[in-house]
C-alpha cells in the first residue's frame, strides 16, 4: 500500500518508523524501502483484515497512475475520504476545491459514477483523468461526464 496512518491518524507515506496502520484494517504495517521496487508499506507478518483484498489501497498502481500523481504536493496524494469514522474512499488529488481521480485501467461507467457520489459528498467538485491512448475513440465522440 502506498500510505499508512501514524498514530494521530495523520496519513504518512513509506518512512523508517514502526507506529504505522494500515488506513483501510488498522493492522500494523511496516515500510518496504528496497532499491528495486517502489517504496511501499506492508502488512507485518500475520496481515491485516483485508490482506490480500482489492482494496482501493492495496491495489497496484501503474507508471502512468504515478506519474500523474507526481505532479501534485505529497499531502495532497491518496487522502483518505472519512464517512462515520470510516475510510470509505481514497481520492487520488484533493485539493481545497477539487478532487481529481486517475483511471489507468478499463473501469464500469457504474463503478465511475458510484464512487464520484461517494466523493462528491466531500462538497467538491469532481474530475477524472482517463487514459485513453488504448481506446478507439473519434474526436467526435462526446466523452462520458459525471462532474458536476
Amino acid at each position: 500500500m502506498r500510505i499508512a496512518l501514524d498514530p494521530a491518524g495523520k496519513v504518512v507515506h513509506p518512512q523508517r518508523r514502526y507506529d504505522c496502520v494500515c488506513p483501510d484494517c488498522g493492522g500494523e504495517v511496516e515500510a518496504k524501502l528496497g532499491d528495486v521496487l517502489v517504496h511501499h508499506w506492508a502488512h507485518r507478518s500475520g496481515g491485516g483484515d483485508h490482506a490480500g483484498s482489492n482494496s482501493s489501497n492495496t491495489a497496484p498502481m501503474t507508471p502512468w497512475h504515478r506519474d500523474w500523481q507526481a505532479h501534485w504536493p505529497r499531502n495532497r496524494r491518496e487522502v483518505p475520504i472519512w464517512r462515520n469514522g470510516r475510510i470509505v474512499r481514497w481520492a487520488d488529488i484533493c485539493g481545497t476545491n477539487n478532487i481529481i481521480e486517475f483511471q489507468h485501467s478499463n473501469l464500469d461507467p457504474h463503478d465511475v459514477k458510484t464512487r464520484t457520489v461517494t466523493l462528491r459528498e466531500t462538497g467538491k467538485r469532481v474530475v477524472w483523468v482517463f487514459d485513453a491512448r488504448r481506446w478507439n475513440v473519434k474526436p467526435k465522440q462526446a466523452p462520458i461526464w459525471f462532474g458536476n
